[in-house]
């Protein structure tokens, strides 16, 4: 880690005080100013780090970077004097420069972070399951609805190999034959069944980045569709015997209206 020395507690100083305390790879040991009431000044205090009107106090050799924000050049000349041989002088052109793009940095991680959150909550919303398996079939997005049909907790699943979480999957053949399959049905396990649609995930340069499989349970379909089937051929059979006897046989509703006679 980086131990900054900051000269100068102007706008200029607090501003990249701000824009450093949010980094991890630097540790501030001190900043210095002849107003302790600047902005910077302050704001260490806030923060803890020491504050100085005599920046001299910190010029030692565990000191790596010293960043001069006065816009002096006379105090610049004098740093370059004083420092240790092994320290960087950052001028106060440099910093604006440095923070600038620390600050555009950081806003670009927070907007990264914002868009990442709205996939996620996305992804995870659907009722139907998601699996991405990347280029060495391995899992690395499973969403929840996945997670509640197979059977396997997200964090369990993510980083391992798709037939160590789905033994019968065919996803990874997507990956060799780069072709989709659509509406395909399949056994997850002894009690679940689904249909799938199995998509290879292709960039612009034509570089195949893994596999999708998005797919629903249709056990309760299934089981539906076969209830209705059993229910249809019972009433033909019934029908079948009321119409082969030989008896007249008429059936009424409740307000006395015909339904059925043989």
């Amino acid at each position: 880690m980086q131990r900054v020395l900051i000269v100068g507690a102007g706008q200029g100083g607090s501003a990249l005080l701000e824009t450093l305390l949010k980094t991890n790879t630097i540790q501030i040991i001190a900043i210095a100013d002849l107003d302790l009431e600047a902005p910077g000044m302050v704001e260490a205090k806030k923060n803890g780090i020491e504050t100085t009107t005599d920046w001299k106090e910190y010029i030692k050799d565990d000191i790596d970077i010293i960043i001069e924000t006065t816009g002096s050049s006379a105090v610049l000349k004098e740093l370059i004097e004083k420092k240790p041989e092994h320290a960087v002088i950052v001028p106060s052109s440099m910093a604006y420069v440095i923070s600038e793009l620390m600050s555009e940095k950081q806003q670009l991680i927070q907007i990264l972070k914002e868009q990442t959150y709205k996939h996620d909550r996305i992804f995870n919303a659907t009722n139907d399951g998601m699996i991405f398996i990347n280029m060495d079939e391995e899992v690395v997005l499973f969403n929840r609805s996945a997670a509640k049909m197979v059977g396997c907790s997200q964090k369990d699943a993510i980083g391992r190999h798709i037939r160590e979480v789905i033994p019968n999957t065919k996803l990874p053949d997507i990956l060799r034959s780069r072709e989709p399959e659509f509406n395909q049905k399949q056994f997850l396990n002894q009690q679940i069944q689904i249909v799938t649609t199995r998509l290879p995930i292709i960039d612009d340069a034509g570089r195949m980045l893994g596999a999708l499989s998005i797919f629903k349970d249709i056990t309760d379909a299934v089981e539906l569709a076969e209830e209705v089937t059993n229910l249809k051929e019972v009433r033909t059979m019934l029908e079948a015997i009321i119409q082969s006897s030989d008896e007249a046989i008429s059936v009424v509703d409740e307000q006395g209206k015909g339904i059925l006679i043989n």
